[in-house]
C-alpha cells in the first residue's frame, strides 16, 4: 500500500515517510513497516500477516508504479483524485478513488468467488467499478473463467475488457469481444497516458463499430466438425447437449446448417448456443430462460437476462435470413 496512518491519525504517503516513525493500516489499524528499496517503488506492508481484507498484500512493481501515475494521471486533468481511499461500509479500498468511481489495477491472480464479491460490494453502494489487467493477466487465445469476471457489457463496446500497459504507458480497450474458431476477436482502442482526462476514458464511450460475423457454410462445417470429434472422444459437456437432443428425437449433428454458424454471445454462453437456438425456435424465449437459469454464469457485472434477450434477436434473424442456408 502507497498510504498509512501516523499514531496522530495522519494521512502520508509512502514516497514522504521516514522510517523513524510509526504507521497503521487505515482499514484493520495493525502495525505496517515501510519499505524502501532499490527494487519496488516507497510502500507499507503489514508488520505481521494478519487478516486484512480492506488491501492486498505482497503488491508487485508494476502494480505500485501504476497506481503512481494513474495518480499523477487523474490529477493532472481532474481535482480530488484519492489513492486508497477506505470505504467503511465495502470493507475495501480501490487503488484510486474519483467521486464514485472506483479504479482497482489488477496485476495478480485472484479468487474469482472474491473478486466476485468485490463487484457485487461495488454495485450495491452505486460505485462504478473500473478494473484494469497489468500484463500477467492479459488474455491469450481464450478467455480464462477469472477474466470473464472483469468484462462488462455495454450497447456501444459490447463484451468489454481494459487492460493497461506500464512499460508502454498506455490503456488499451478491447472491446466487442467474440470467440471464433482461431482463438479471441475483438476491436482495440489505445489510450496513451495523459494525452485526456483519466476519468474521460471510462465515462466518455463513443461507439465503437464492430467487425460484422461472418455468416458462412464453411464456419458451419468447421463448428459442424468439431462437434462430431467432441462426440467421438465422448467430450462430458457435449454428452449433456446430445442427451438434450435425443430427448427431443433428434440429434446434435442432424440440425439445420445455421444452428451451426458464429454468435456474438458465444462467450456468453459456450457451446450452449446450440441448445438454446433449438429452444428459441421451437418453444420460445422463457424455454430458454428456464433452461439457462440452472447454468453457472462467469460475469457478475452483467444482467444475464439482458444477453439473452439480445441473443434471441440474434437468432430470430438467423431463421429469417439463413432460412434456406
Amino acid at each position: 500500500m502507497l498510504v498509512a496512518q501516523t499514531k496522530m491519525k495522519q494521512w502520508i504517503t509512502a514516497a514522504d515517510a521516514q522510517k523513524t516513525n510509526q504507521f497503521f493500516c487505515p482499514g484493520c489499524g495493525g502495525p505496517l513497516v515501510l519499505k524502501k528499496g532499490r527494487v519496488l517503488s516507497p510502500h507499507f506492508a503489514h508488520e505481521k500477516k494478519q487478516a486484512c481484507d480492506s488491501l492486498s498484500e505482497g503488491e508487485t512493481s508494476e502494480h505500485l508504479a501504476l497506481k503512481q501515475k494513474l495518480l499523477a494521471w487523474g490529477q493532472a486533468s481532474t481535482p480530488n483524485w484519492q489513492l486508497e481511499e477506505p470505504l467503511p461500509a465495502l470493507n475495501q479500498r480501490p487503488d484510486l478513488l474519483w467521486e464514485n468511481l472506483a479504479v482497482e489495477i489488477q496485476c495478480s491472480p485472484l479468487a474469482q468467488a472474491r473478486l466476485a464479491q468485490r463487484r457485487e460490494n461495488y454495485r450495491q453502494h452505486d460505485y462504478h467499478d473500473w478494473w484494469l489487467l497489468g500484463k500477467k493477466l492479459w488474455p491469450n487465445k481464450r478467455l480464462t473463467t477469472l477474466q470473464k469476471y472483469f468484462c462488462d457489457y455495454t450497447p456501444h463496446w459490447g463484451l468489454h475488457l481494459w487492460l493497461i500497459d506500464e512499460k508502454r504507458q498506455q490503456v488499451r480497450l478491447w472491446s466487442h469481444l467474440q470467440e471464433s474458431a482461431v482463438g479471441l476477436r475483438y476491436e482495440v482502442a489505445v489510450f496513451p497516458f495523459f494525452r485526456r482526462a483519466l476519468a474521460e476514458l471510462f465515462y466518455e464511450r463513443p461507439p465503437i463499430k464492430r467487425t460484422p460475423l461472418v455468416l458462412s457454410s464453411a464456419l458451419s462445417n468447421l463448428q459442424k466438425e468439431k462437434f462430431a470429434r467432441g462426440l467421438q472422444q465422448k467430450k462430458t459437456s457435449l454428452g449433456k447437449i446430445q442427451h438434450f437432443f435425443y430427448e427431443r428425437h433428434t440429434h446434435l449433428l442432424h440440425l439445420a446448417s445455421w444452428y451451426y454458424l458464429p454468435s456474438s454471445y458465444q462467450l456468453f454462453f459456450g457451446e450452449q448456443v446450440i441448445v438454446l437456438r433449438y429452444l428459441f425456435a421451437t418453444e420460445g424465449l422463457n424455454a430458454c430462460q428456464n433452461y439457462i437459469s440452472a447454468e453457472p454464469w462467469f460475469f457478475p457485472n452483467i444482467e444475464r437476462k439482458k444477453i439473452l434477450v439480445k441473443f434471441a434477436q440474434e437468432t430470430a434473424y438467423l431463421m429469417k435470413k439463413m432460412k434456406n442456408f
